[in-house]
């Protein structure tokens, strides 16, 4: 369970109606805010944060807009419950107290709710949207290992589902940490190799519900090793980050920049230390941002298609079918997530399953494309080389650990193209 005092950051929303201000950005965040100083905010603002979050402290915004990132505010009246005769009260001075400056993104409402306490934050969600359209109020969900009799519902869909119907959120947020301890470490805990495999069903169950309900979603990722989550390397952080993208995500939140207090879950240290040094993880978090931001101006047009596996096959993922654009992958484990572009075009986010191996890996296409890689440290596209496989084209490439790339596919002739489009 995450500490109170861990502050959350949002994505980029892009709600059906009322539309939010500046929904057009990709935002970047984290859980466990920087000290309200203007000094920390840079540092934060540096490492590639566009949102920063924080709790019951005006002058913050003023921070946040000096170094141009956005701000989300937890405050404690939203915990009022509707029957209190101070319910409007406390909202209405939330909404005083930050609705106005311009550097504003939402509101923090609640974290890991179950279905008892929707008809409470759909009150809540509701009077925040009537007298402050502008702003967005976030509501963080359960991972899908939390047991049904514990959510309240007959199973994760039906939670999702159940809350989007009572609430009716302008976005969807999630958390689950794939990356575990050493198994030697924690022997016979059946329960954390549950979760872990449960945890691309997960993105499956929230995108469905995303492009269904047109509720645009983020994922908040492992960066802190705590209880039976274990270190990181660069690459796994970047892997959590690109299985993100290819299911479509508009942002990712880390857990955490600053390292929590107590000893509860065991926190080792996160981007920054205890003491307010930073770690090794500054830098590698700074790298990983600055390729999403670079990446962003492309993925914000795009729309998610169908998400498939070449290779393992994960627990309620689908596998690659035959016949597609995207034909066959040998070599190696991909995650392939398939898009539309606004003006039409194609585009594919391949993903190395594993963020431990490289897969040298040869995509056969069913008949003959052109391809080229976004860039992600320029944003331009760069023909990438195929060869010709009789009437169709071929492209061999090696994944780095965790890494991804993102690629825009022109066919040679306007074929029927099957399995591009993989629909809830």
């Amino acid at each position: 369970m995450k500490q109170i005092l861990c502050l959350l950051a949002m994505i980029a929303v892009v709600p059906a109606e009322p539309a939010a201000a500046n929904e057009n950005c990709f935002f970047i965040s984290h859980w466990c805010g920087p000290e309200i100083t203007r000094d920390r905010f840079a540092e934060a603002a540096e490492a590639g944060f566009s949102a920063i979050l924080w709790g019951g402290s005006p002058e913050a915004l003023d921070y946040c807009q000096a170094l141009d990132v956005k701000g989300l505010v937890g405050d404690g009246r939203f915990g009022t419950n509707e029957t209190d005769p101070n319910f409007e009260r406390n909202l209405d001075g939330i909404i005083a107290d930050y609705a106005q400056h311009p550097a504003l993104w939402g509101y923090l409402v609640a974290d890991e709710p179950f279905k008892a306490s929707f008809r409470q934050l759909a009150a809540v969600n509701t009077y925040l949207l009537a007298k402050d359209p502008d702003h967005v109020p976030l509501i963080n969900l359960n991972p899908n290992w939390c047991p049904p009799e514990v959510l309240g519902c007959s199973s994760y869909e039906a939670y999702v589902e159940e809350f989007i119907a009572t609430v009716r959120p302008r976005m969807l947020s999630f958390d689950h940490y794939p990356i575990l301890r050493d198994p030697r470490e924690i022997a016979g805990d059946v329960e954390q190799t549950r979760r872990q495999k449960l945890y691309f069903e997960n993105f499956e169950i929230i995108r469905r519900q995303s492009l269904e309900h047109h509720i645009p979603f983020n994922c908040i990722i492992l960066a802190t090793p705590h209880a039976h989550y274990g270190e990181l390397s660069e690459a796994d952080i970047q892997w959590q980050v690109n299985v993100a993208l290819a299911y479509g995500a508009r942002g990712v939140m880390y857990f955490t920049y600053t390292t929590p207090e107590g000893a509860d879950y065991e926190y080792q240290p996160a981007i920054i230390d205890k003491k307010g040094k930073r770690t090794e993880r500054f830098e590698q978090v700074k790298r990983i941002n600055s390729r999403i931001r670079t990446l962003a101006p492309t993925l914000l047009r795009l729309t998610s298609t169908a998400v498939y596996y070449a290779g393992a096959l994960p627990q309620g993922t689908k596998a690659l079918p035959h016949g597609g654009l995207i034909g066959d992958v040998a070599g190696g484990d991909l995650i392939i997530g398939q898009f539309t572009s606004d003006d039409g075009s194609r585009y594919a986010m391949f993903v190395n399953q594993s963020s431990k191996k490289v897969a040298q890996v040869t995509i056969s296409f069913s008949q003959k494309v052109a391809l080229s890689e976004v860039d992600a440290t320029s944003g331009i596209e760069n023909p990438v080389a195929t060869n010709s496989a009789g009437q169709a084209s071929a492209w061999s490439i090696a994944f780095e650990p965790g890494q991804g790339r993102l690629i825009r596919l022109q066919t040679a002739e306007n074929l029927l193209l099957r399995y591009w489009e993989d629909k809830p």
